[in-house]
């Protein structure tokens, strides 16, 4: 049997796609992350910085997509070109020391360049100019976060269906499943509530989902603070959610999913509202306020000293199927 051996991408792998996308309307192009630093493995995206004249911000995804199916004529590796313009780059770089850009600078290595032409250089530009604005821009993370989880915290129309159909496999798949998503949504309100503290401290948070490692780089008060909020599991056991949600439900029992919802989505809320406290002229900050009185009045309804996960959410067990004749 043969093995393919797949090369990690090369600086000349990267000048071949600045090559390529370096189209009207680019003046600068960088490369930045493994490539950049020559520690590109096989694995390693080719990570490329577009700066432009002139962008209309509305475009930049649909912008950015078509420069990367130019790279991709050229190189056969995976691209990435993160789109931008003079005055948002030199803005976001210099001032916004939480920002992508103010991190890509500091070992982006020029690829392409010519003299800017027609920039506006007193636009207003797309993304945050402030770290406190960058932080409030993760909290809108949470914010939709918790929408999520408010949405999945009473029984579902898939649940209300396997009723009516008397199909019991259906009914249990469809709870699990609303358990596990209302974990994964309590996970991601607390994780980019995290991130927007660690922001609003002037540090940029580290790519992960571990909420222990989130929490360890924040200021000693606020960590230990943040952990007593941490009740009936640990951020440790809260962690995992961003995968488990997605993929590891279907053997789960709701004897522990039901109550660990519960202990997930208390903690979801408790975090949030505190980063929201100190954030709290941003919009974001107003509408989690809200949204958490409205989880936490959902949560009111279950009944923890129940035994029975059916009793807890305050629904039906599963139906009988067709057929079965119950005593």
């Amino acid at each position: 049997m043969t093995t393919v051996v797949i090369s990690p991408p090369r600086m000349a792998d990267a000048e071949r796609a600045a090559e390529a996308i370096a189209v009207e309307g680019v003046s600068e192009i960088l490369v930045y992350g493994s490539v950049g630093r020559g520690e590109a493995g096989p694995d390693s995206d080719i990570d490329l910085v577009a700066i432009h004249d002139d962008l209309d911000y509305s475009t930049r995804r649909e912008r950015s997509d078509d420069l990367k199916e130019l790279a991709r004529t050229v190189v056969a590796h995976r691209v990435s070109v993160y789109v931008t313009d003079w005055p948002e780059w030199t803005h976001r770089a210099t001032r916004v020391s939480t920002s992508l850009e103010y991190a890509i600078a500091a070992d982006a290595v020029t690829l392409y360049h010519r003299e800017p032409n027609g920039v506006r250089w007193g636009k207003e530009i797309g993304m945050p100019t402030t770290n406190e604005a960058e932080a409030a821009d993760r909290l809108a993370n949470a914010l939709r976060a918790l929408f999520g989880l408010q949405s999945q915290l009473r029984m579902s129309v898939s649940e209300r269906s396997a009723l009516e159909d008397r199909d019991p496999g259906y009914y249990l798949f469809a709870m699990r499943d609303r358990m596990c998503t209302s974990c994964a949504h309590a996970h991601m309100a607390m994780e980019t509530s995290l991130k927007a503290l660690i922001h609003l401290g002037g540090i940029r948070p580290a790519r992960t989902h571990d909420l222990h490692k989130l929490l360890g780089a924040l200021p000693a008060a606020q960590r230990d603070h943040l952990r007593g909020m941490f009740v009936e599991l640990s951020p440790e056991q809260a962690s995992g959610w961003r995968e488990a949600g997605a993929y590891e439900y279907a053997d789960w029992s709701l004897d522990f999913l039901v109550p660990h919802t519960y202990h997930m989505a208390r903690c979801g809320i408790a975090v949030s509202c505190y980063v929201a406290d100190r954030l709290r002229h941003s919009e974001p900050a107003r509408l989690i306020q809200k949204v958490a009185v409205e989880v936490g009045c959902r949560l009111h309804e279950w009944d923890l000293t129940a035994h029975d996960p059916y009793d807890i959410v305050g629904q039906p067990p599963p139906p009988e199927p067709p057929g079965v004749v119950t005593a």
